[in-house]
């Protein structure tokens, strides 16, 4: 074992075979430990029993000296009477590690799980595992893989019949596998938040973790795409892990549907709207093209599209339409259709004229559009929630308003805006590729 490139801290409970077995003058765990993993502290925990015995002869140190005469010696005296209350070690153990790490920051902290009673052996363990410190729990068996029987014969000369050179040959210390209850406690709560799609809160929870060198180095690269991607910063998202960035409605369809899962139901309402004017755009397009009827206005440093009203005027003259007229119909009393950024309830007032136009014809074209068309009044009345709702009332929107406003739950909603990508963009149905890139995750975990 080659231990010389890393600093240890050995903590070690004393038991009663430590610091050796009077039967066999075989080393006790901790001076075992001691012998090959050399620390350069040594934290020795002695309950009243053990305390009694230290006091006799400086059995401990001396023995601890004779190996490593530069090792520092702490000892901790505790109050403890009953060694084998489990209780009594939980938050004092916890307590001891955390003043250890916080001492000794650079140094990698030994645990001996072999010594002391069976319950602060199983405390230990269980620090292990729960300690959020990167802790090495070290076991060591006994010369004859058998459990000790309890001796109290100790004397500081039985120290010079160890045989040094068998002690030094025959290794007697491993580190069970403990850490893969951890390994497997911390990857079930990853796989919990992955699922959830709470990709930032896995990142955060892995590389807090003093375990995380264990994992697959893609895990975290992995949940950064999602993260970022599920944020729609698609630069950041590949440079992080390169997957394909699929179509950018389809993308942000994804983080709607997400939202919708998650009964975040203001952000799903907020971002209906982008993707259901961009969808409805595409659509009327095909009709009226959108670049004749609109024009560009700078604002600040952004150029937002108009819907003018000389424009639809000018392409009703040139292709015998009355989009115009339909539009002023449809106001409230009194009042024309003037210039409107680009909308989703101007653009599906175009589409509406056209549905009009259709009258009764039930020609295949006639219906498809007529159907395309209703799915997308399913969203008018949802839309005029969304425009007459403000910032500070959008935070308690909730799935009685959206039905009680639109008439449609969100899953309807959101069923009708992925029908529309189906049948206008040939999005796959139910796909959801971050479903996908889970279970890729999962197999890294």
């Amino acid at each position: 074992m080659s231990n010389e490139a890393k600093k240890y801290i050995l903590f070690s409970p004393i038991g009663d075979h430590d610091p050796i077995n009077t039967k066999n003058y075989s080393e006790g765990s901790m001076l075992h430990i001691v012998r090959h993993y050399k620390p350069e502290v040594v934290i020795l925990y002695l309950t009243a029993q053990m305390q009694k015995k230290d006091e006799k002869d400086n059995r401990y140190e001396i023995s601890i000296k004779k190996i490593n005469k530069d090792c520092k010696i702490e000892k901790i005296k505790a109050e403890v009477e009953d060694p084998h209350n489990f209780d009594r070690f939980i938050d004092e153990f916890s307590k001891i590690i955390e003043q250890i790490n916080k001492k000794y920051p650079d140094y990698e902290i030994l645990l001996n799980i072999s010594s002391g009673t069976p319950q602060i052996k199983s405390n230990l363990v269980l620090e292990t595992v729960t300690s959020s410190i990167k802790l090495i729990p070290v076991q060591v068996e006994t010369p004859l893989r058998a459990s000790n029987t309890q001796q109290d014969d100790f004397k500081i000369e039985f120290l010079d019949k160890i045989d040094t050179k068998k002690e030094q040959e025959n290794n007697r210390c491993f580190v069970p596998k403990v850490l893969s209850f951890k390994y497997a406690n911390l990857s079930s709560q990853i796989k919990s938040l992955i699922d959830n799609y709470e990709y930032n809160a896995a990142i955060n929870l892995l590389e807090k973790s003093n375990i995380k060198n264990e994992f697959d180095g893609n895990i975290i690269k992995l949940l950064k795409h999602c993260f970022y991607r599920l944020n729609l910063d698609f630069e950041k998202a590949q440079q992080s892990y390169d997957l394909e960035i699929e179509n950018k409605l389809f993308e942000y369809f994804y983080t709607i549907k997400i939202k919708q899962k998650k009964n975040e139901l203001a952000d799903f309402a907020l971002k209906i709207t982008p993707i259901l004017t961009e969808l409805v755009a595409d659509f009327t397009d095909k009709k009226v093209p959108i670049a004749e009827i609109s024009y560009e206005k700078v604002k600040g440093k952004k150029k937002i599209q108009y819907i003018g009203r000389e424009l639809i005027q000018e392409y009703d003259s040139k292709y015998k339409t009355e989009i115009l007229a339909f539009l002023d119909k449809i106001m409230p009393e009194g009042i024309q259709y003037n210039d409107q950024f680009k909308n989703f309830t101007t653009l599906i007032s175009i589409c509406k004229y056209f549905r009009k136009e259709y009258g009764n014809d039930i020609s295949k074209e006639a219906q498809e559009y007529n159907k395309i068309v209703g799915l997308f009044l399913s969203f008018e009345k949802f839309e005029q929630m969304i425009r007459n709702t403000t910032a500070h009332e959008m935070v308690g929107i909730n799935e009685i308003m959206i039905k009680e406003y639109s008439g449609f739950s969100s899953k309807v909603l959101l069923s009708n805006l992925e029908k529309i990508l189906i049948k206008e963009k040939q999005f796959v149905y139910g796909r959801l590729v971050y479903d996908e890139i889970n279970e890729q995750l999962k197999t890294l975990l």
